[in-house]
């Protein structure tokens, strides 16, 4: 279920699949970059990461194609460690009790089937993101303190501390791991202390924990948080020098760091109310988003939800026994991250609860296992009936039902894939424009950034449009994301009448997404504009042109005015632009009617970004004031620099002439 059709299904490339593999490919080509925590995409913890490092490293060394599938073999192989995780996780919980007996030697197969068949798993097992890991490295972890505890082995406890410092660099959904491991420590103390005191006619604390065996394992226990202590310290010492970068993903989605919601106790008990409710396999209690879940569909399916409330109700009876306590503190713990976001249930940030839903799903089906209601009678045969019965149901609905949704290749970004396939198809030597500037571009530039094409020139074309002034000797490209940018298209046509149409991409519907416009060399720019004037603006940049929509303007009514902005060299300092209407006076002593202030092309680019030989056309409006009087206005241009130490290139004025307001 993990690997069947990895190469198809999903399709297209997620955008933040695509984040993760750019910064994967750069670690296999680039020796020198070697960073703790990658800054693209809002903020990526590098296991991940360096994880698809090493795959793709693989594949290029046997001259395999790097694509989407290697980025989603590197999740499905962490899924299947999930599954070997719970495997490892239910037998030790069994090895653990005093009463073996409460759990029959299949438990351990059963927890890991039901991981291996719940859809939900499955799901973000084949797709390239970080969250997965969070399932293996609890249980793992889990896993390593039983036994530990149990044999009393420094090397499965300092297995547990290196895999608690593991998981601070894989998810953030994950950080919630050490401290559920502390408190399993004490958990276990506790009970053993308990069932001493059972044994051993109640031996005090002090003597329990002076006790050789107790200390031997508080000695461990302190080792495991010293390894793990040391693990994290690299990437602690970083976010506490970037707090910001780090901490900016978790305080976009965070309902304490949205100032518009109060993270009060009634929106976390609604958030506690639609997580439980997740779990009812009947209504659309689960996430909405397509890209993560069917929309809607529960967290389980039928077969499922009754076999996980089964195994609650048993492990709860059982709570006593520190292995149910544990799997219960892992459920309620890896649903924190979902709880304290905007968005609940969200299926991705709470993965890591499939791995206890799975233990307790195994905790139901093992009392199925073990009940006979006639001696002679094994329920054996049901359990491994239902168990079939919610595979088959989770295959049913990840590749039938979820995979013939239409819009499934558009949740998927596929346009967006298909639009940087060409692109990455197209000469080396071309340079290449795209607008506008949208979040799909990773997807967009995924195939560039493997086969080493430069990245096209961003720009949102929807505000402003660079474009070489002078005749070119090469030709130049331009991808335009038609639903996101309806003018370039047409301004593309007016500027060059030769101008011709390489390539265009369809979305799942038949409409046009992208279109590829190719600059043929030698062509030149038409400029209609109204006013050639190329007025000396300053940091290399002139006023080449301009136009004002209408000379002839009413009251309640909007001024429109085309600039175009030649960079002569490459500006030093970003500029503002404020648009200003002022009544002349006989005393050298204007009045400001109205005014906009204006980054130009909304800073997509900023002007210090701007190229030598760039010519940029801008759009600027200006309303005018219900009350203003009919007669004759100036219209001027104030340019600003605030970085600029030249005080006449901080500030400049450009007339641009008079504009009459009339009555009607």
């Amino acid at each position: 279920m993990r690997l069947w059709r990895l190469d198809s299904l999903p399709p297209g490339l997620h955008l933040d699949e695509a984040a993760i593999g750019i910064e994967a490919w750069r670690v296999v080509v680039d020796p020198t970059y070697r960073p703790i925590f990658f800054e693209s995409n809002s903020g990526l913890l590098p296991l991940n990461v360096y994880a698809n490092a090493l795959m793709f490293a693989l594949f290029h060394s046997f001259a395999l194609e790097i694509s989407p599938f290697t980025l989603r073999l590197t999740a499905a192989i962490f899924g299947l460690m999930g599954v070997a995780m719970v495997f490892g996780l239910a037998r030790e919980m069994r090895h653990s009790m005093r009463n073996e007996d409460l759990l029959s030697p299949a438990f351990p197969l059963l927890a890991a089937a039901s991981l291996a068949g719940m859809r939900w798993h499955v799901h973000f097992s084949r797709m390239g993101i970080e969250p997965i890991l969070t399932p293996w490295l609890w249980a793992g972890a889990l896993w390593a303190l039983l036994r530990g505890w149990r044999t009393g082995s420094w090397a499965w406890l300092i297995a547990c501390g290196l895999l608690a410092g593991l998981s601070m660099y894989t998810y953030r959904g994950a950080w919630v791991i050490p401290p559920m491991l502390a408190i399993g420590g004490l958990l276990l103390a506790v009970h053993s202390r308990m069932d001493d005191a059972e044994q051993r006619n109640r031996l005090s604390w002090r003597e329990f924990i002076h006790s050789r065996a107790i200390t031997k394992r508080f000695l461990l226990l302190a080792i495991a948080g010293v390894v793990a202590t040391i693990m994290v310290t690299p990437l602690g010492l970083y976010a506490l020098e970037n707090r910001e970068d780090f901490m900016y993903r978790y305080n976009r989605v965070s309902i304490a760091g949205d100032d518009s919601v109060a993270p009060d106790s009634e929106i976390f008990a609604r958030n506690i109310w639609k997580t439980a409710a997740m779990y009812n396999p009947f209504g659309r209690t689960g996430d909405k988003p397509l890209q993560r879940n069917i929309p809607g569909e529960p967290a389980l399916n039928f077969w499922e939800a009754p076999l996980f409330l089964l195994g609650l109700i048993v492990s709860w009876k059982r709570r006593r026994n520190p292995a149910f306590s544990l799997v219960l503190l892992g459920l309620v713990g890896l649903a924190l991250p979902g709880l304290v976001t905007g968005t609940v249930p969200h299926f991705h940030r709470i993965i890591g609860m499939a791995a206890p839903t799975a233990v307790l799903m195994g905790v139901g089906l093992d009392a199925i296992w073990r009940w006979r209601p006639v001696r002679q009678w094994s329920m054996a045969w049901l359990a491994i009936l239902l168990l079939i019965l919610a595979t088959l149901t989770s295959a049913r609905q990840y590749f039938v039902q979820w995979a013939s949704f239409q819009e499934l290749p558009e949740a998927y970004n596929a346009p967006s894939y298909e639009t940087g396939r060409f692109l990455a198809s197209l000469p080396a030597n071309q340079e290449t424009y795209l607008t506008p500037i949208h979040q799909i571009y990773p997807s967009v530039v995924f195939d560039s950034v493997l086969v080493g094409r430069p990245e096209p020139i961003q720009f949102d074309g929807v505000t402003t449009f660079p474009i070489v002034m002078q005749a070119t000797t090469h030709p130049h490209v331009y991808v335009v994301i038609e639903r996101e940018d309806n003018r370039s298209s047409q301004l593309l046509t007016q500027l060059f009448p030769e101008l011709k149409l390489l390539h265009e991409v369809r979305d799942h519907e038949g409409n046009i997404f992208s279109r590829f416009f190719e600059r043929p060399a030698g062509a030149s720019p038409q400029i209609n504009l109204k006013h050639r004037v190329e007025l000396d603006a300053g940091d290399g940049i002139e006023l080449f042109a301009y136009e004002v929509q209408t000379d002839a303007l009413t009251r309640s009514k909007q001024l429109a005015i085309t600039a175009a902005w030649r960079a002569r060299t490459q500006p030093t300092h970003d500029l503002n632009v404020t648009v200003q209407l002022v009544k002349p006076s006989t005393d050298n002593q204007p009045e400001m009617v109205a005014s906009s202030r204006y980054v130009p092309g909304e800073g997509r680019p900023y002007a210090a970004d701007w190229r030598t030989d760039w010519l940029l056309l801008d759009e600027y409006r200006l309303d005018t004031p219900r009350d203003l009087a009919p007669g004759d206005y100036e219209l001027r241009l104030l340019l600003e620099r605030p970085t600029a130490s030249d005080a006449a290139m901080r500030e400049l004025s450009i007339e641009l002439g008079s504009v009459t307001l009339s009555t009607e």
